[in-house]
């Protein structure tokens, strides 16, 4: 008997041990089909599926605007790029999505919110800034090639509308 307690006071002393230890900064583990992706240039993260990785790249550029610079990161299907690329020389194949930052928080977003005009989803607006993503009008890939099965799984998606996963998951990085 007296062998079952001392087990049961070990037992309990260990679990208190345990739960003293607890860490307030833990983040549950993401989801996982999803992993987060940082986007540094940008200041700001998003979900990604897990099936993408290691299958898209990422193209960082900037344009000019009547709000001043606005930064992007281009994503597209590496093996479609490089198949588009190897038959028509044309570099930007496989194009799947582009996030940006502008700077200027003042866009219209009453057509359908969040989709503003276009294919184009803005993620925030905060901090004199908007951040977005926005999709090409339609599929680059070659027909019937074999990395166009995969490069159409990736946008099976379609409409932006259906990519709310991005507005979700989105987190500004200090």
């Amino acid at each position: 008997m007296k062998k079952y307690i001392f087990l049961s006071t070990l037992l309990i002393i260990t679990l208190l041990s345990f739960t003293a230890c607890n860490n307030n900064d833990y983040e549950p583990p993401e989801t996982p089909n999803y992993t987060r992706h940082n986007f540094y240039t940008l200041g700001f993260s998003v979900e990604l599926p897990t099936f993408w990785k290691n299958k898209v790249d990422f193209h960082e550029f900037e344009t000019e605007t009547d709000h001043g610079i606005r930064h992007h990161v281009a994503m597209h299907h590496i093996a479609t790029r490089e198949e588009i690329l190897a038959e028509t020389n044309i570099p930007d194949g496989g194009w799947l999505m582009t996030f940006g930052k502008s700077p200027y928080e003042g866009y219209d977003t009453h057509h359908n919110p969040p989709v503003i005009v276009g294919k184009n989803i803005i993620l925030a607006q905060t901090g004199g800034n908007t951040y977005f993503v926005f999709f090409p009008s339609g599929v680059e890939h070659v027909v019937n090639s074999e990395t166009s099965i995969e490069y159409l799984k990736i946008t099976e998606h379609g409409e932006a509308t259906n990519w709310q996963f991005l507005k979700n998951t989105f987190k500004p990085i200090n």
